[in-house]
């Protein structure tokens, strides 16, 4: 899960390095399921759909332990692509193990930058920046 921290003062964007789930060339978030647009805020979601079984379940449950308030309506983008290509690499093994994955998925490492109340944080050691405003989303192959 990620812990913001700190506000990121040192600039308006950041562009840096996410995971996605993708689906008839649309962005999704693996743990909560919502769509990444350009030009847009990031959505609150009322409900999760977890597209990766390697996330929890109850990320939007504010008694689940999982909730962060700071994070709602925000997504955080990696400082480092090795970091993203990792997360990547582990959704992909774990949805794997399932003998019928409940819902076959493609993952992607896509550059996305972010601008509107950027703060700074970490998701397990990787640093992290998370904004409310997705500008730009590139894949990256």
């Amino acid at each position: 899960m990620c812990e913001l921290r700190t506000d990121f003062t040192k600039d308006i964007q950041y562009t840096g390095y996410k995971v996605v789930v993708k689906q008839n060339e649309k962005y999704f978030s693996p743990a909560t399921g919502v769509e990444y647009i350009e030009s847009v805020n990031v959505p609150r979601p009322k409900y999760q759909k977890r597209l990766a079984m390697v996330f929890s379940n109850n990320i939007l449950s504010k008694t689940g332990g999982r909730f962060k308030e700071n994070f709602f309506g925000k997504t955080a983008v990696f400082v480092y692509s090795t970091d993203a290509w990792d997360l990547k690499d582990g959704i992909d093994k774990n949805q794997k193990s399932y003998s019928e994955p409940i819902l076959p998925i493609e993952t992607a490492v896509v550059k996305m930058t972010l601008s509107k109340n950027l703060m700074e944080g970490y998701y397990g050691d990787a640093e992290i920046i998370a904004g409310e405003f997705i500008e730009k989303i590139e894949e990256l192959k």
